[in-house]
């Protein structure tokens, strides 16, 4: 069973359907319960995007460190890097063509969604020259099937998630102790590359359409990030407030102002 709730309500469906049309045992299906209330994440949890590059010098492995770096340029998720081929880095059109994976780890056409009805289209980045960069640490055997990420111990397989995970946590260690900063300690990996990064972007003022083409996140999520980091409104408060007061001076005080 697959962690998602609708796929695990589907599957227990199928189990009782089962039982009563084999075995006559009949069972009362409950219904699907309602998915819980998202928290937002506390703002003290968001690390600074430069805490990305402090934790990946601390990476030993060269595949760790650029697919961590790939993942704060291009802001997608690690399900969407780590099954990257050679065969994905278009370089005449300057592109970088993301084949998506479902949570059951079968190849889609489009994004990682409930209904893969609505993901019908290859998803595609720019290939900036940052993005360029780091490609150029990575071994090239010059066959389109192969991984750009490997798996360590051999085979025709990527690099898993908790193996990247796992260089993420020792790195992060290495990082608070060489900056002496405690807080790179408690960084996540999702948290540090496409949480900071999609912030960071809101706080730029680039548009929620900009934001939605470039990660690829709906727009309940972005909303999600729009309610994130108070104190990036706080001069525009103090204008509106300056405005008002100023409003219920005097002329002979506003002139002195």
């Amino acid at each position: 069973m697959t962690t998602n709730r609708r796929r695990v309500h589907e599957e227990i469906n199928a189990l009782f359907k089962f039982a009563k049309d084999e075995l006559e045992i009949v069972f009362q299906m409950p219904a699907m319960p309602k998915k819980p209330s998202k928290n937002m994440r506390a703002e003290e949890e968001i690390p600074n995007i430069h805490a990305l590059e402090k934790i990946s010098t601390c990476m030993d492995d060269v595949r760790s460190r650029v697919l961590v770096r790939l993942l704060g340029i291009t802001l997608l998720r690690p399900c969407d890097l780590l099954p990257l081929k050679e065969s994905n880095l278009d370089f005449d059109r300057l592109v970088l063509r993301i084949d998506c994976h479902d949570s059951e780890g079968s190849l889609v056409s489009g994004r990682k969604s409930d209904n893969l009805k609505k993901s019908k289209s290859i998803f595609t980045t720019p290939l900036t020259k940052f993005i360029i960069e780091e490609i150029k640490h990575l071994e090239f055997t010059g066959s389109d099937d192969n991984y750009l990420f490997k798996n360590k111990r051999g085979g025709d397989s990527y690099m898993s998630y908790s193996t990247l995970n796992n260089a993420w946590i020792c790195a992060r260690k290495k990082a608070a102790i060489k900056f002496n900063d405690e807080s790179l300690s408690k960084a996540q990996l999702y948290t540090a590359t496409k949480h900071a990064g999609v912030t960071q972007l809101l706080e730029m003022g680039v548009s929620f359409e900009k934001i939605m083409r470039i990660t690829g996140i709906g727009r309940e999520a972005l909303e999600h990030y729009s309610k994130l980091k108070a104190n990036s409104v706080l001069s525009e408060i103090e204008n509106l407030s300056i405005l008002r007061f100023k409003k219920q001076l005097p002329h002979s005080e506003l002139s002195k102002s």
